[in-house]
């Protein structure tokens, strides 16, 4: 596959960061899988990807300008397990291992913010009186960044979010949402702290 990512409004021209010279960033790539499917209900899929990247947009450190890496290289694989053992009762954990690779630096340096291990998992269930409940964790490895031609890391994490919501009809729906369930401190870029917990409540209405 052929993609290609145009910079953004920030990468561009923001007045700490930006650098109105950058290039779009291209990528060449193929992924090569397989399903398998033990039963009507329970499943499994792994795929291997191999992504060459030109003019990949990043910068050396958190202050420095925005600029492109010539060239990259992304590869890694992804597993996922489902389960659906009821009709909108549904189970799935997944997992993903990337290696991400500088390829213009002599010793291959790994590219900052890039996490080597992801898993996530999700919960999807069906309870009595149209009320349905969705479980989603997910765990972020640590991640290396740079900074005064020093190696550093961001801990690793754990997410956990939650929805609940109640059907009283085809058109109409009443649902509550907490982000961050446990209120996890965590970043994914250093100096950057991300969103504590989150609470959404709200109605929905299909009109037509």
């Amino acid at each position: 596959s052929l993609k290609t990512r145009f910079p953004t409004m920030k990468e561009l021209f923001s007045s700490t960061s930006g650098n109105p010279d950058l290039d779009p960033m291209k990528s060449t790539g193929f992924e090569l899988g397989f399903d398998y499917r033990f039963s009507n209900q329970l499943s499994f899929n792994l795929v291997g990807f191999h992504n060459n990247i030109r003019d990949l947009i990043d910068r050396a450190k958190k202050y420095d300008p925005y600029l492109n890496i010539d060239k990259a290289i992304f590869k890694g694989i992804e597993a996922q397990l489902n389960w659906e053992w009821q009709p909108f009762n549904h189970l799935y954990l997944s997992y993903t291992h990337l290696k991400a690779e500088d390829k213009t630096s002599a010793d291959n340096t790994y590219i900052q913010y890039r996490p080597k291990h992801k898993i996530d998992a999700g919960l999807s269930m069906r309870l009595p009186a149209l009320i349905s409940v969705q479980l989603n964790a997910s765990y972020v490895s640590e991640q290396i960044y740079y900074d005064d031609d020093q190696e550093f890391s961001l801990d690793d994490y754990t997410l956990f979010d939650i929805k609940l919501s109640k059907n009283f009809s085809d058109r109409f729906e009443l649902y509550l949402t907490v982000r961050n369930l446990f209120d996890v401190d965590y970043f994914e870029s250093e100096g950057y702290p991300r969103e504590g917990r989150q609470i959404y409540g709200g109605i929905r209405v299909k009109v037509w």
